[in-house]
């Protein structure tokens, strides 16, 4: 009797992806084969993957597919994605709590189990919880399974699960953390660590292929209206700046993909990113700003910065107050582009290229939290300046919803 040659990780990783190769995508390709009308309502992301990420623990592996939840029109012949692989068999905790590495402990608090298909599931921390209602995240905007007060919820031994379209939430200094799982299977392995030399597991694949079967015929929860369209990506675009370590680009490249936020809180009715705009009379760097905010009789400028203010945003002593340097260097831009604009030369060129009309434009700056503008004096201090106003984020997202709830 031939004995079984121990695996490396890379082996691991390499038996695990044929195993998943011959017992779930070749099940659901062949069931698309079978049953062409799953074309329409199949989940595009268990078909063909950006990515597939395989979380090895005691008592499951979890298999994570990343990619578009609508199934491609060329999927038959675009196949091949990138594969990653974490080892969590020797962790302490449950295999959720490794892959979602939080920092909070709740030891001491039930833990609700997961079984079947589960969706919409959000869950977070106490801090979560502090952060999402700090940053007044709506929950009305979700569908949704809400778990609060609990530990993080536990996959049941022995049993295979599919957590869909489901979030987490964490908080600590440097802010909101988000852990969205779109679609997460957890297969349960019988695992032996008895051997001191290396430790086995066994995996049962006629289970992966009753797995595949229901979910070719799960739907992806796609909102139908939209309400519950819009809602949700404006809590997208919270968890977003509600992380420090975002950055000024990736804010304005969301709002780029998701205009309506900018349309539906200016009153726009187009929204031009990040237009190059050269000097025409003068030998100056071109200005480049966030974004052009075309409403039906103007143009306006909104510059985006980061929500979180390093210094307090009115400085001075009492009468004499004035805005903080950060501040004033944000204004000093923004008076560059209301020069620009002020030259006929640079308009016609602008308009030219990009059919754009712009004539003493607003300057909107978005920055900051609410609280950063407790103070009275700051309203008089920015009235001092013509055509400019601040706006924070908080404000920024109430005159988004708001839209939705005026009659």
């Amino acid at each position: 009797m031939n004995k079984l040659k121990p695996l490396t990780i890379n082996g691991v990783i390499l038996f695990l992806m044929k195993v998943l190769e011959n017992n779930y995508f070749k099940v659901i390709f062949d069931e698309i084969y079978r049953n062409p009308d799953l074309e329409n309502t199949i989940p595009g992301l268990i078909v063909n993957p950006d990515i597939v990420t395989i979380y090895m623990g005691k008592e499951h592996i979890a298999v994570e597919f990343s990619g578009s939840e609508v199934l491609r029109k060329d999927f038959k012949e675009r196949y091949g994605f990138e594969v990653r692989f974490f080892d969590f068999s020797l962790n302490d905790g449950t295999l959720l709590e490794n892959i979602l590495s939080f920092e909070e402990n709740y030891s001491n608090r039930l833990s609700p189990p997961i079984f079947g298909n589960v969706f919409d599931l959000v869950w977070a921390t106490d801090n979560g919880y502090d952060k999402l209602r700090e940053l007044r995240w709506n929950y009305l905007a979700q569908d949704m399974m809400l778990i609060m007060g609990s530990c993080i919820p536990t996959v049941v031994s022995g049993n295979a699960c599919s957590l869909i379209n489901s979030f987490f939430f964490d908080a600590n200094e440097m802010g909101l953390k988000t852990r969205h799982i779109k679609w997460m299977n957890f297969i349960p392995v019988i695992y032996d660590d008895a051997d001191s030399r290396h430790d086995t597991f066994k995996i049962n694949e006629g289970l992966i292929r009753k797995i595949a079967i229901e979910n070719a015929y799960t739907m992806y929860p796609l909102p139908e209206d939209y309400k519950n369209i819009h809602l949700p990506k404006i809590n997208r675009f919270i968890e977003l700046w509600g992380n420090e370590d975002t950055t000024e680009p990736q804010i304005t490249k969301f709002l780029e993909e998701n205009s309506f936020i900018l349309k539906m809180a200016f009153g726009a009715t187009n929204i031009y990113a990040e237009k190059e705009c050269i000097w025409q009379s003068e030998q100056r760097k071109a200005i480049r700003p966030d974004f052009f905010i075309e409403s039906p009789n103007r143009v306006d400028i909104v510059e985006f910065k980061l929500p979180t203010m390093k210094n307090n945003s009115v400085v001075g002593r009492e009468n004499r107050e004035s805005l903080c340097s950060q501040l004033n260097s944000y204004v000093a831009q923004t008076r560059t582009y209301a020069n620009y604009f002020n030259d006929p030369n640079n308009r016609i060129w602008v308009q030219e290229k990009y059919g754009i009309d712009v004539y003493k434009p607003r300057r909107i700056l978005i920055i900051g939290r609410r609280t950063d503008f407790n103070r009275k004096e700051w309203k008089e201090i920015v009235a001092d300046y013509d055509n400019f106003d601040v706006i924070t984020f908080d404000d920024l997202v109430d005159k988004v919803v708001a839209q939705f709830y005026h009659e």
